[in-house]
């Protein structure tokens, strides 16, 4: 045991001394970031007494960072109000080469539709999945699957495709394949994760559209997001969408499910930021839908 530690030793005495003589690569910080949801409701029904509830529906908490300057991690978890219970949102490891060649692996939003790919945090409206039609992709936990894609931005174009494991998002062990296009006719959108809106931030002027497939079964949307400022401060939004599915989401042993489809639009305007004393935040990139 003694003869075995010597070199060992010395090993790490050789390191840390040669450690200061070799090239210094400068990374950025870990970064750390919080969101707290929380809601006060009024119930006043016919013919009985009015109730009042104070919700912590929940708190999310951010963690990102670099291994080496093209190897990256991130890390979100969530305690879900509704279930009194924490739970992982993402782990990602990021292999990140160029804005136009990046690698996820872990769990993470699939390539799917804007409303899964922006999320609760960083929709222009609080009851983002209440109309029943977006976020209509399969996912292990709150829109996300495990699994690996490729993602690049191309100027005012973003591509993204990826596998990921069938047998923990629908119960069919062969791999669901996702892929996602988005081209933006106005300012570009760069950045795998998306926002519902940049409150005057950025002309936007974006269409995108996604599929999903796994052993025959498909489901695609399509999604529209426009947001123009306006003279004097305020900034006009329309986020209008289509989705359909055929036989999605289903196990292996199960029968097919009916074709769906459905449309959902929602439209807002605001002030802008700089008008206004508070704003929504703006999607950083440890941030996660």
């Amino acid at each position: 045991m003694r003869t075995r530690s010597v070199p060992a030793l010395l090993a790490g005495c050789l390191i840390l001394v040669a450690a200061p003589l070799g090239a210094q690569t400068v990374l950025p910080p870990v970064t750390l970031g919080a969101g707290v949801q929380t809601s006060s409701v009024h119930t006043s029904p016919d013919g009985g007494d009015s109730v009042d509830q104070f919700v912590l529906n929940s708190v999310r908490f951010y963690v990102n960072g670099p291994v080496t300057d093209k190897i990256k991690f991130m890390f979100n978890a969530e305690y879900d109000g509704a279930n009194n219970k924490i739970g992982v949102l993402d782990a990602v490891a990021r292999i990140e080469m160029s804005p136009k060649f990046n690698i996820w692996m872990g769990r993470f939003l699939p390539p799917s539709d804007r409303a899964n790919l922006n999320g609760p945090y960083y929709s222009h409206h609080w009851g983002i999945y209440s109309d029943g039609i977006q976020d209509g992709y399969p996912f292990v936990a709150t829109g996300r699957d495990n699994g690996v894609t490729y993602w690049g931005d191309f100027g005012k174009m973003k591509l993204s495709v990826g596998g990921f494991d069938g047998a923990s998002a629908t119960g069919n062990p062969d791999i669901l394949g996702a892929a996602r296009v988005q081209v933006d006719l106005w300012d570009p959108e760069p950045g795998y994760y998306l926002n519902g809106t940049y409150y005057g931030g950025k002309n936007l002027l974006a269409i995108g559209g996604a599929v999903q497939a796994q052993s025959g079964n498909t489901a695609s949307s399509v999604d529209f997001l426009m947001e123009r400022k306006l003279p004097g401060g305020g900034v006009v939004s329309s986020a209008p969408g289509f989705a359909a599915a055929a036989a999605v989401a289903v196990a292996a042993d199960a029968s097919p499910a009916v074709a769906v489809a459905g449309v959902f639009a929602h439209a807002a305007i605001a002030e802008h930021p700089s008008r206004t004393t508070a704003s929504a935040p703006v999607r950083a990139m440890a941030d996660s839908g």
